[in-house]
């Protein structure tokens, strides 16, 4: 079993992290302005399959498409790199303080018997499973 260092080191932990931000925001954006998928989907200029993709975890967006997304949004497009090392340094940094904190949104205490390493992503229940290492 790998440790969530050596995950957050693979491509597919931040496919799905990134994923997971996405469904968040359209998430919110819908809750918002009381939309249903089809009536966001109308919003958007979009078929109620794309909305319905992105609310599943089902898409991999090119470039354009998630710019496109984020200003339908209004939102802003930014990226940031950090390095590694200082990524998980925060990382331990949270496990630490024995939560689960999400960037703007809630902590969660780490259930006890429940290694802190077995939590690969940091989604609420609510948005969707938590996924843990089996």
């Amino acid at each position: 079993m790998k440790s969530r260092k050596e995950l957050i080191e693979t491509p597919e932990y931040w496919m799905e992290k990134i994923q997971n931000e996405i469904f968040r925001a359209v998430y919110d954006y819908m809750e918002q302005n009381e939309f249903n998928q089809s009536q966001l989907a109308l919003h958007f200029g979009v078929s109620k399959g794309y909305i319905s993709q992105i609310l599943n975890g089902n898409f991999n967006f090119s470039l354009k498409k998630l710019i496109g997304l984020s200003l339908a949004l209004g939102l802003a497009p930014a990226l940031n790199f950090e390095k590694l090392a200082d990524f998980h340094l925060k990382d331990e940094t949270r496990k630490l303080n024995g939560k689960i904190m999400w960037p703007g949104s809630s902590t969660v205490t780490i259930p006890t018997g429940m290694p802190s390493d077995e939590y690969l992503d940091e989604t609420p229940s609510y948005y969707g499973a938590n996924r843990h290492v089996a």
